[in-house]
């Protein structure tokens, strides 16, 4: 039995779905969050209200810090915030301490707001793409944290979790 070419097994993946084939739905919040097989679940907390869902991406390595480093993308939902504008304010006072720079970047939807916020943490700097989202009543920030020497490499995935992210109506959604 022959295999199939790499490309035309690749191909085959991206046609049928499967290059994010783990599934995590989470109708109580309104999403459904697809990611490949080789991320894991580094933190997921449900309380009053709030979800964090974080994932850690493989290990990449990166010249600039010379060493492997392991990325991460999160979703927070919120059922309490009324307006992004709120969430976007709550979140700027909490990262307020931190925030070295936070520069507006074209979202991926007209109702997103998107930046690239770059933050200290421990004396060390890390670079941020956060989109700001509401849908069905329900707030989001969805981010994706690397170092300066790792965050391009990972971004297009960063980009491609964003677009195969799923909204559903939750159970009691605010409109």
């Amino acid at each position: 039995m022959t295999r199939p070419a790499p490309a035309f097994a690749l191909l085959l993946c991206l046609i049928g779905g499967t290059a994010f084939p783990a599934e995590f739905p989470r109708p109580a919040y309104g999403f459904i969050a697809h990611t490949p097989d080789d991320w894991k679940v580094i933190v997921e907390r449900d309380k009053d209200d709030e979800l964090r869902l974080q994932f850690g991406l493989p290990k990449v390595w990166s010249a600039l810090e010379k060493q492997t480093i392991e990325n991460s993308v999160s979703i927070r939902a919120d059922r309490t915030f009324k307006s992004l504008a709120e969430l976007v304010a709550v979140d700027d006072q909490r990262i307020a301490n931190t925030l070295v720079s936070k520069e507006p970047v074209k979202a991926s939807t007209p109702a997103d707001e998107a930046f690239i916020l770059v933050t200290t943490h421990r004396g060390l700097e890390y670079k941020t793409y956060a989109t700001y989202r509401r849908v069905n009543g329900v707030c989001y920030v969805i981010s994706f944290t690397a170092s300066p020497g790792t965050f391009d490499v990972n971004l297009p995935r960063y980009r491609e979790f964003l677009e195969n992210l799923k909204f559903i109506a939750p159970p009691t959604a605010v409109r």
